[in-house]
């Protein structure tokens, strides 16, 4: 049985301690952002074809996951037999999974009241906010802010898709999740449009959370 507590649990617990370590180390994040970013031409990301990729054509891909589990539902409820092994419980749980931590908890509550200005809007990097620590609430932004990375969070709620896969494909599933929210967080990153920490935080809050609502779903048994 895949477990929080037993499977990547160590790459886990790295997240949480980098998160950590940037936070003590303010100008790290600073840091990292600086390796993106050249004077008079701003973040060399923003003109990546690769980066404009994960920002909007990959991520049409995952939202569009949900959809496609409804899709299976509705042909197992038309052949009144399940296709790809989604049934009600496991159609619920990746809705109400995908609705309440990427969007309603990241998006809804973090991103609209928190106040981290992107790296792209501080005075560091040619922009006229401040630069505030991940774990300081301010007002640097007004609305759809840094902290913490939306488009990693997504790419990390994918873990509700890989843990509804065949037991056989589930640990792979889950590997692919941890890498492609990787990708993900670097090209944000090199966009100017988040911090290290605002990705970190992201795989911090949304990982958990998802296999919280998997067991509570009862497909830990699965």
């Amino acid at each position: 049985m895949v477990q929080m507590k037993t499977f990547d649990k160590r790459l886990y617990i790295t997240c949480v301690v980098a998160a950590f370590v940037v936070i003590a180390f303010s100008n790290f994040d600073l840091f990292v952002s600086s390796l993106f970013y050249e004077k008079g031409v701003g973040f060399v990301g923003k003109n990546s074809d690769f980066c404009k990729f994960f920002h909007k054509d990959w991520m049409a891909v995952i939202y569009g996951l949900p959809a496609l589990c409804v899709g299976f539902w509705l042909g197992g409820k038309i052949n009144k037999q399940s296709v790809c092994a989604v049934r009600d419980r496991t159609l619920a749980f990746v809705i109400t999974s995908g609705l309440v931590i990427p969007g309603l908890i990241i998006n809804g509550i973090f991103k609209e009241f928190w106040g981290r200005a992107r790296p792209r809007d501080i005075i560091d990097f040619g922009g006229d906010a401040l630069f505030t620590s991940p774990l300081v609430i301010s007002e640097q932004c007004g609305n759809n802010c840094s902290f913490p990375s939306g488009h990693v969070a997504a790419a990390a709620w994918c873990l509700a898709i890989a843990l509804i896969l065949p037991k056989p494909l589930r640990k792979l599933g889950i590997a692919l999740v941890f890498i492609m929210a990787g990708v993900v967080a670097y090209t944000r990153i090199a966009m100017g449009a988040h911090f290290l920490s605002d990705t970190l935080f992201s795989f911090i809050i949304v990982i958990p959370l998802v296999f919280y609502m998997w067991r509570k779903f009862g497909l830990d048994k699965n």
